[in-house]
């Protein structure tokens, strides 16, 4: 049996008005056995989409403006019958600019492939700008080498942390990249001084090979030391 909340007489089941005094009773039964109806809704995340929202919008900006330059000076090469020297280098550069954009912009997943379509970006403005001059030096002898092997050791490195056991642990992150950036200063400083001395002479690429050694066996013995509790800390901290 219910009763009535206003003045409390006895009623039967399922009766939507009280008899006395006329009050409505709410339906419980069927509010308990709509159970969908008591539920919160589902929370939605929307943020990606804005972030998704954002890039696309601000990458298509970019793009038509650099699409638009481009073809203004191609339009002002066109109408004085040449295009300069400093006119073709800049359609060059803006072209690389818009295909770095859309690679740091993330529409390509795999990392690798967004390295490799880097240096290959690299290597193509690099010797379309040597070869302004209708001559190809510095291009194949610096250029090349030294993206090259920035492209292997990325990708090594990458390849070497994704493998490994510590890919879970956010100290290895800044480990890996200073083993993988002190190997490529020590290719950078050979590259220049075969070419300019015909031998090999390293001075300050040692240097900075040896401090980020050193640094990274420093963190790699941080991580080991370091008791769980701080570890946990450093991890809420930056969010790792």
């Amino acid at each position: 049996m219910a009763y009535c909340p206003k003045c409390g007489i006895e009623i039967d089941d399922h009766v939507k008005t009280c008899p006395l005094c006329d009050f409505t009773i709410p339906d419980i039964y069927g509010m308990q056995n709509n159970k969908e109806n008591n539920k919160f809704p589902k929370a939605k995340n929307i943020y990606p989409k804005k972030i998704e929202s954002m890039r696309n919008k601000f990458f298509i900006t970019v793009f038509l403006l650099g699409l638009e330059s481009i073809l203004i000076l191609a339009a002002i090469g066109i109408y004085n019958h040449s295009i300069s020297t400093y006119t073709t280098g800049t359609i060059f550069c803006l072209t690389s600019a818009i295909i770095y954009l859309f690679l740091l912009m993330g529409y390509i997943h795999s990392i690798k492939i967004r390295v490799i379509l880097f240096g290959a970006t690299t290597i193509a403005l690099n010797l379309l700008l040597d070869y302004i001059d209708n001559s190809i030096t510095w291009s194949l002898t610096y250029s090349l080498p030294i993206t090259l092997s920035g492209v292997t050791i990325f990708t090594i490195m990458h390849l070497v942390y994704t493998k490994s056991k510590h890919k879970i642990h956010f100290i290895f992150i800044p480990i890996y990249i200073c083993i993988g950036l002190s190997i490529f200063i020590l290719i950078i400083e050979a590259v220049i001084s075969l070419n300019i001395y015909n031998s090999l002479r390293l001075t300050w690429s040692l240097i900075v090979f040896t401090s980020l050694l050193g640094f990274s066996l420093m963190l790699a013995s941080l991580h080991y030391k370091l008791p769980e509790m701080a570890k946990e800390k450093m991890k809420r901290i930056f969010h790792v």
